[in-house]
């Protein structure tokens, strides 16, 4: 059940990132933009009353651009491939499969 927890959880990440517009994207003003080739507008930031707000969230959402998805996919794939071996019960492992549930949005089950 955890490698198909971290598999699903690498699949949704690489869907997403692969009909993303790919990176590196920049924050200039109010606006998100690709520099990659053509320079693509990407969108508005986020809007928000509080500025402050706005600033932090427009910068986490160019912080997390496609290759940090990919990246985050190929170590859930690694793990779900080593673990049954290493052992579920490892503080990596826990704390994968918590990074799995969050992308998934599957709330922890308890027994």
């Amino acid at each position: 059940m955890s490698a198909d927890l971290l598999r699903r959880a690498a699949a949704m990440l690489r869907e997403h990132a692969n009909t993303a517009i790919p990176g590196p994207w920049v924050k200039d003003g109010g606006e998100i933009y690709n520099t990659g080739p053509g320079g693509l507008w990407v969108g508005e930031t986020l809007h928000s009353m509080d500025p402050l707000t706005t600033e932090a969230s427009s910068a986490y959402v160019v912080l997390m651009h496609p290759p940090v998805a990919l990246a985050l996919a190929d170590l859930l794939d690694r793990y779900a491939d080593v673990a049954p071996f290493a052992g579920w019960g490892s503080v990596n492992g826990e704390r994968l499969i918590a990074v799995a549930r969050a992308v998934l949005r599957e709330p922890e089950v308890t027994s």
